[in-house]
């Protein structure tokens, strides 16, 4: 529920009372439960405060205020077994409580706080207004960034302990990795660190997204791992971009500007996920991007100066396009179809490659296959 901050009189986003424990001695069953209700999962990977949240938020909110399609939250289908209701009641009602509440905070301003306590799915249904679209299910994963964070040195919490460092996946997201026969989507959160990439939190981040991408390619088979899909996203991008003062770099930078800040920031997880293995059309599953959640002034999200609104309206659109379209490509009845046919909610914002400048061209002709 809410609760007034008496710092600034502002309404602000907390986790229900109710602790959700997850865990049990057989693992819950997500994995059966998502392929019987055909509800495509949506791993959202990233640190503490790096804005998995918000970019949830910002991708539901962009998908409710559209013209082409609608969003509900799917009250009827939780994403956990029945082998424990009460398990599964609070955890869903979480969900719930995130889905009403931080749609509704953030349309007054407020952005959500980060993610306490364990781990939960939002399941969403999206019914496109096109009748000749498929209606789409997601089952999207808001988790503790903690779990994707290099365990700390107990001596000295600013250095990375020597030896193996890496957390466990939960064992929910690993049994989900291991038993899901169908194709996964992946979103792994890098923000921008105004700070530098040698600062603490960049450091933790890098470190954080190598281990969860060694995590994946060990639960996940080679075969599944073929047709699951990536996308990289460099977040907090108006931070490194003013989108005032250089507005044409904030709204259509070329794919090298931003594949440089991610070899800058994150240049262990961007060898790991140049290496992810996919098969079919590799600019359709293994891309990356740019992204803004929305308009942050002095800690409240704010309407845009007409100058950027296209463009901080693009971004969540673009995401929820491209999800939609995998989401879409895996659905049980349309397995058979070319995947270069693409469904598309929002087709005037596909994820593609800008326009190659000559050093991507050199690029390519040097190291072949790179992700879009």
């Amino acid at each position: 529920m809410p609760e007034d901050n008496k710092d600034n009189g502002r309404t602000e986003w907390t986790e229900p009372r109710t602790t959700v424990t997850l865990r049990q001695k057989k693992g819950p069953a997500i994995a059966k439960r998502l392929e019987e209700t055909n509800r495509h999962p949506v791993l959202i990977f990233g640190s503490s405060k790096s804005g998995k949240s918000s970019l949830i938020l910002s991708i539901i909110n962009a998908l409710a205020n559209s013209e082409e399609a609608s969003v509900t939250f799917a009250d009827n289908e939780p994403v956990l077994d029945n082998s424990d209701p009460t398990l599964q009641e609070q955890a869903h009602a979480t969900a719930r409580h995130f889905y009403d509440w931080g749609l509704q905070l953030l349309d007054a301003g407020n952005p959500p706080r980060p993610t306490a306590g364990e781990r939960f799915f939002i399941p969403i249904d999206v019914q496109p207004k096109n009748s000749t679209l498929p209606p789409v299910k997601f089952a999207i994963l808001d988790g503790r960034g903690e779990d994707y964070e290099a365990r700390a040195n107990a001596d000295d919490p600013d250095t990375i302990p020597v030896g193996d460092v890496r957390r466990e996946l939960g064992l929910e997201i690993k049994q989900l990795l291991q038993e899901f026969t169908h194709e996964i989507t992946v979103i792994y959160v890098a923000p921008f660190s105004k700070n530098g990439n040698t600062s603490s939190e960049a450091r933790v981040a890098n470190a954080g997204l190598r281990h969860v991408l060694q995590n994946y390619q060990t639960a996940r088979v080679l075969e599944l791992r073929q047709n699951d899909s990536h996308l990289l996203l460099l977040t907090k991008w108006d931070e490194h971009a003013n989108p005032l003062s250089n507005r044409t770099k904030f709204a259509e930078p070329t794919s090298i500007d931003v594949a440089n800040q991610l070899k800058i920031d994150y240049q262990n997880a961007w060898g790991q996920f140049c290496g992810l293995p996919v098969s079919g059309a590799a600019k359709n599953r293994r891309v990356f991007m740019q992204y803004s959640s929305g308009y942050f002034i002095d800690g409240s999200v704010r309407p845009p100066p007409d100058l950027v609104a296209d463009t901080y309206r693009r971004y969540p659109r673009t995401v929820a396009n491209w999800l939609y379209s995998r989401a879409a490509m895996s659905s049980l009845r349309r397995r058979q179809l070319d995947e270069t046919q693409l469904e598309e909610i929002f087709p005037d914002v596909r994820l593609e490659q800008p326009k190659p400048t000559l050093s991507d061209r050199m690029i390519n002709w040097i190291i072949g296959d790179i992700p879009s």
